[in-house]
């Protein structure tokens, strides 16, 4: 299966300015296929949305979504680490969502995740996958049956980020 990951945002990062952050390193820049339509991509297998932080720029992620799922994309997901209500309404037009709680989360983020988590768990045919920094400081209260997969995950400063063999990266202009 071949995947898409495609950044829909117009600014590779997001407010978090994470320290180990992948999306400015020039190896994933350099390996950026620029698009004008999400109907550039030649396959249709897999599809995912991320940034920056597509929920920073939620009309752009709702149209994206939406036009996907007009070119019959088998599978469509969104990576953010962010709450909108908007996500609400863009679940039914996804097949999942992988949510990060990023390095230095903030009790308004732990807040925003139990609210997207809440609404992950009235949909239990969809794919919701959860990565946790371990450095977070604050208490997270988790709901089991809301997750397909729950990581900690440990990102190392430095670490050189790679597109995975099986993804194309692309850049949606």
């Amino acid at each position: 299966m071949q995947k898409a990951r495609v950044i829909i945002t117009p600014i590779l990062h997001c407010r978090r300015m994470c320290s180990y952050c992948c999306n400015g390193q020039s190896n994933i820049v350099d390996s950026m296929v620029h698009i004008e339509s999400l109907a550039d991509i030649p396959h249709r297998d897999k599809i995912m949305f991320t940034g920056g932080e597509p929920i920073d720029h939620i009309d752009l992620t709702f149209d994206a979504i939406a036009h996907a799922n007009t070119l019959e994309f088998k599978t469509i997901y969104l990576y953010t680490a962010r709450w909108h209500p908007a996500l609400a309404l863009m679940v039914e037009n996804l097949n999942g969502i992988h949510f990060t709680l990023h390095q230095g989360a903030t009790e308004r983020d732990i807040c925003e995740f139990e609210m997207f988590q809440e609404v992950a768990c009235l949909y239990p045919d969809k794919s919701f996958r959860l990565a946790i920094d371990p450095t977070i400081q604050h208490k997270i209260k988790l709901t089991p049956r809301a997750w397909r997969e729950i990581r900690v995950k440990h990102w190392r400063l430095g670490e050189e980020c790679i597109v995975p063999v099986d993804e194309t990266l692309y850049r949606l202009r």
